[in-house]
């Protein structure tokens, strides 16, 4: 029987892959506010899916943490400095995730990716929940 933590995990994943699947998401629901400072509501955000954006906060390694909001075939990743960076989905497996953009990566499970910053080692995170 599966785990309670690899059912959500597998939610989680089913999740973005769906919204990833929305063709114009991102122009129906407004562009990224990347690196503008005006990207709102990374605060306090949970795994939570509110019909139109999925949000995780990532702990990692080392004391990192990073909150993603996934948007389609985006995502916006908000690094503990307060930078907002602009990734974009690449091809993943089932149950995984995979972005990218600027030298920034993150991929990997659903809910315990790995993310790498440029210049720096890859570090494994957890969604929490």
């Amino acid at each position: 029987m599966a785990s309670r933590n690899s059912i959500r995990d597998v939610l989680v994943v089913g999740l973005a892959v769906g919204l990833a699947g929305c063709a114009s998401m991102r122009d129906r629901f407004g562009g990224s506010h990347a690196g503008t400072g005006q990207s709102a509501g990374f605060d306090n955000q949970v795994a939570v899916f509110d019909g139109h954006l999925l949000w995780v906060d990532y702990a990692c390694e080392g004391g990192q943490t990073v909150t993603v909001k996934y948007v389609g075939e985006w995502a916006d990743a908000k690094t503990a400095d307060g930078a907002v960076h602009l990734l974009e989905r690449r091809d993943a497996g089932w149950g995984s995730l995979a972005y990218s953009g600027d030298g920034f990566d993150l991929s990997g499970p659903g809910m315990s990716p790995t993310w790498t910053a440029p210049g720096a080692s890859a570090v494994r995170c957890q969604g929490k929940a």
